[in-house]
């Protein structure tokens, strides 16, 4: 099959979503390879390596970062399934009849107002878990792990 693009004027917006997606992805992947190869020591490195060598942590991350973007593109440019799902979705999308922007304060916001009741109770709840949490991590702490 190669690195032919699958029906390559489809879906394109999609397409690019995914692949910056997973380039984030990769990115954070990239900084942990890089904080990681910070402490570790090989055996066959030098005590005092010359100025112009590249450190590991480097190399690895330029490495998996190249590698993330050819399997990203690869993924989401290339192969047959998940580009006829990217493609399809876009499609789908397409159909959906969006909401008009309307002030919050306007009497035919009444979508608007919605959204913003679900946002508000979803920050509550987020509060709320975050609190119950800390509580049973403090309380397990003073039972488990006394001083």
């Amino acid at each position: 099959m190669g690195w032919r693009i699958y029906r390559p004027n489809d879906g394109i917006l999609v397409r690019r979503i995914g692949v910056i997606g997973f380039l984030l992805l990769t990115g954070f992947a990239c900084f942990r390879w890089f904080l990681w190869m910070q402490d570790v020591i090989w055996p066959f490195m030098p005590e005092s390596p010359p100025p112009w060598s590249l450190h590991w942590g480097t190399v690895g991350a330029a490495a998996l970062g190249l590698a993330g973007l050819l399997i990203g593109f690869r993924v989401c440019f290339v192969s047959l399934k998940v580009s006829t799902f990217l493609i399809e979705t876009e499609v789908e999308l397409r159909k959906v009849s969006w909401p008009e922007y309307k002030p919050w304060f306007s009497s035919q916001a009444e979508v608007w107002g919605s959204t913003y009741v679900v946002v508000a109770v979803l920050l509550l709840m987020a509060c709320l878990l975050f609190s119950i949490d800390y509580a049973f991590r403090t309380i397990q702490e003073l039972i488990f792990l006394p001083k």
